[in-house]
């Protein structure tokens, strides 16, 4: 009889110490777990196994020290979701920007190249001359193909076209536009420089990049697309 009562009391105590000597961080991260488990709407379109996505930053979890690492942590699981609507509504000063409500442009992942296809008008990427239909080919001097990798799921065995798209996107609204902005502290005098090479697929620079058709205005570029038009038999 005491040996049955005594087991069941180890097995109780020994449950209640884990949890007891578990740090607020990894509460907090079996918390958001478990909260994108039970709610998210798009686990069968995403095909991501979020079991998976446990296994593998429940080991960072148990090591995060600091809230801000834990921010990160976070924001490298919403990751695994490639999902353009899943967000903290926190950041830190190194946090990347929202996809794509935070981005100056848009690209699209078509036979294997990150093609432009979106400029905000008005905002940097468009301001430092980027263009619809150039080909990223290159980020922080880096091939776009390796800068990728550190965005794509880490759950998954297999890149579909809308990660690798994503993870493109993601990585390029990690800064502010392609020009960064800067301040002198004490006068206040704004000043900016590109902190960003793009280049084309045949390794040519942006900045020597010049269109086949020149355009002078609007009425230039109705004129012209008028021309181009196929001519109708009649």
């Amino acid at each position: 009889m005491l040996k049955r009562i005594i087991l069941p009391a180890l097995i109780f105590f020994a449950f209640s110490f884990s949890t007891l000597s578990q740090t607020a961080f990894q509460k907090d991260f079996a918390y958001y777990w478990q909260t994108v488990n039970d709610n998210f709407a798009y686990f069968n379109k995403q095909q991501i196994n979020w079991e998976k996505v446990k296994m593998i930053y429940q080991p960072v979890a148990d090591t995060v020290q600091s809230k801000v690492s834990l921010i990160h942590l976070f924001e490298r699981m919403n990751n695994e979701l490639y999902n353009g609507h899943v967000f903290l509504n926190t950041n830190t000063p190194s946090s990347n920007r929202l996809v794509p409500s935070g981005a100056d442009m848009k690209t699209s992942y078509t036979n294997r190249q990150y093609i432009i296809t979106e400029i905000r008008e008005g905002f940097n990427a468009g301001l430092c001359g980027l263009q619809n239909g150039m080909t990223v080919t290159r980020f922080n001097d880096i091939p776009v193909e390796t800068a990728v990798l550190n965005i794509l799921p880490r759950s998954v065995t297999k890149y579909s076209p809308a990660m690798y798209e994503y993870a493109a996107n993601f990585l390029l609204a990690c800064l502010p536009g392609e020009i960064y902005s800067f301040e002198t502290p004490e006068t206040k005098i704004p000043f900016s420089f590109p902190c960003v090479q793009l280049q084309h697929i045949n390794g040519q620079p942006r900045e020597d990049y010049v269109p086949n058709v020149l355009l002078k205005d609007q009425k230039d570029a109705i004129k012209i697309a008028m021309q181009l038009l196929p001519k109708s038999k009649k």
